[in-house]
């Protein structure tokens, strides 16, 4: 196997600790920030933690009984006084029926709930509350902004109407009379807590509160200049649920997205490309986390769990069957030819042969090989798993390769370019390099793969540089040595489409049946306001 100058290898800190742990779920490879970004500007004002969008109202309200009590502006205070208040809304839906899903502290809440004491002392039930984790999204949503204390305030335009649509459901309730009356109040009686779920199901806003939500998420005239970035989003969901009459999951979107005949180009052309480009992302983060989650099971089974790096790579690249069967699976390669250490540009060939006639689009689409069927292969090849890692990157070269800076999505693609694999800082300049050295289909996996390890390496370090007490790393690496200190899992980056899926079951705009007529009637205006408006990102 050639020597290959890039990576360059880097210079590791002295890990001090090799105590087995596993790793689920965190972006170790910092692979997935990339695609996260482009998600964020596609589809604002909702996180992967924003389950319930009857949250966002009630943390206005809480906002507002905050201020009406002129309370101290401190976070400190003003989370005691939050916790108390999320507390109960999750206790008294509780109490009222015990299979409610999408609330904050469920699990705690039901503790007391199996308590025998009818009074029940109130606070903080989990360490981030609902106006902790929902804060983003009632920021980007125009309702709060935040003041230097990390208290919220409500913005006149949004955030006091939804407050006060709220308080009209709220008022009359003995919580919230008490709550008033003392803002400090942390005891309720368990008839004050049925009344106030019975007054507050999270899961149903209902008709004002309901309809100032839907015109904050999805304006018919926006007048932030985000807005258009999640209506444009919404805007496909609802047009796939109509045409579906049916509720649609994320990849659904995915598979339009990446199909040559999409729908409603004309409005949404900008959407499709940017989600089909989001994809290009989301594959490389799963291609590489899948990879590098390979390598780490080899290393376990590795005496002592140490293994010379480069070692390893090489002996599982010997096992020629389990990474050429991938290839031919993907009809890479005819049956009989040995695949291996053929020359990558045949690989390349290969691709574009199962890629066929690209349609013309400033990002272009085709019926072959796709971004989707890389992230469902990957995590199922054994050590076949690192063959998709040059694979992924030629479709990368294909799907991204013509694109100008000129492009709305450009930068996307660029985002921390020189330290997350960058399309264009990365991916474009090292490909032809291979290329042009005509270096063969072994080599490139070798190279590859090595790069997923130092690409852990390198964001394990600049953690361990921000906070020393932070030692995300997986494995350590002495001289030449990995040495195991944790295993892996890899995934997939969460692009919060399927949470906003649900937000738009809970305000009534879709149902089984797909649409619902006042989600049709909605529809009609994005498409208006989507006509209108400038699509730049």
């Amino acid at each position: 196997m050639s020597d290959n100058k890039w990576p360059n290898k880097l210079s590791p800190p002295q890990w001090v600790s090799t105590e087995m742990n596993s790793v689920n779920g965190l972006d170790l490879l910092g692979l997935r920030a990339v695609a996260q970004n482009i998600s964020n500007h596609l589809l604002n004002g909702i996180t992967t933690i924003a389950p319930t969008v009857r949250y966002i109202s009630l943390r206005a309200w809480i906002a507002k009984k905050y201020a009406d009590a002129h309370m101290p502006d401190s976070w400190k205070e003003f989370r005691q006084f939050a916790g108390v208040i999320e507390a109960a809304v999750a206790m008294g839906n509780l109490l009222v029926d015990k299979s409610q899903k999408g609330l904050v502290g469920s699990e705690k809440s039901l503790e007391l709930i199996e308590s025998n004491s009818d009074k029940l002392a109130l606070g903080p039930l989990v360490s981030q509350l609902a106006v902790s984790a929902y804060t983003g999204p009632s920021n980007e949503l125009g309702i709060t902004y935040n003041l230097p204390s990390g208290v919220p305030a409500l913005i006149k335009e949004r955030g006091i109407p939804l407050s006060l649509a709220v308080d009209k459901i709220l008022k009359n309730t003995k919580f919230s009379h008490k709550l008033s009356g003392n803002p400090e109040e942390n005891t309720f009686s368990r008839d004050e807590l049925i009344e106030l779920g019975k007054a507050f199901p999270i899961s149903q806003p209902v008709e004002e509160e309901r309809k100032l939500l839907i015109d904050i998420i999805l304006p018919a005239s926006p007048s932030i200049s985000d807005d258009i970035k999640r209506i444009g989003t919404y805007g496909l969901l609802l047009e796939l649920c109509q045409d579906s009459n049916s509720i649609i999951e994320s990849d659904d979107l995915f598979k339009k997205a990446t199909a040559v005949n999409r729908i409603y180009d004309k409005e949404y052309n900008h959407w499709w490309d940017g989600w089909e480009l989001y994809l290009v992302r989301d594959m490389l983060g799963v291609v590489h986390e899948m990879a590098f989650q390979r390598i780490i099971s080899e290393l376990e089974q590795a005496e002592n769990k140490t293994a010379l790096g480069m070692e390893l790579l090489k002996t599982i690249l010997q096992r020629e069957t389990e990474l050429e069967d991938v290839l031919k699976s993907l009809q890479l390669f005819p049956k009989h030819v040995s695949s291996m250490d053929q020359p990558l540009s045949c690989l390349y060939d290969g691709i574009k042969k199962v890629i066929g006639i690209k349609a013309s689009s400033e990002v272009p689409r085709w019926d072959g090989l796709n971004e989707l069927d890389l992230i469902n292969l990957a995590g199922s090849c054994g050590v076949g798993d690192l063959v998709l890692l040059p694979v992924a990157w030629l479709l990368v070269k294909e799907r991204c390769g013509g694109l100008n800076n000129e492009c709305d999505h450009y930068k996307l693609l660029s985002y921390h370019g020189s330290t997350r694999i960058g399309v264009f800082e990365e991916i474009m300049p090292y490909l032809n390099r291979m290329l042009v050295q005509n270096i063969s289909i072994r080599d490139a996996v070798y190279s590859l793969a090595l790069l997923s390890v130092q690409q852990h390496l390198r964001i394990a370090w600049s953690r361990l540089g921000i906070d020393p007490k932070r030692n995300v790393g997986v494995i350590y690496e002495e001289r030449d040595m990995w040495i195991l200190r944790k295993t892996f899992k890899g995934g997939r980056t969460n692009s919060r489409l399927d949470f906003a899926i649900g937000w738009l079951e809970q305000l009534k705009l879709i149902d089984s049946s797909g649409c619902t007529s006042e989600g049709r009637n909605r529809l009609e205006i994005l498409r208006t306001t989507i006509s209108k408006v400038d699509h730049n990102i």
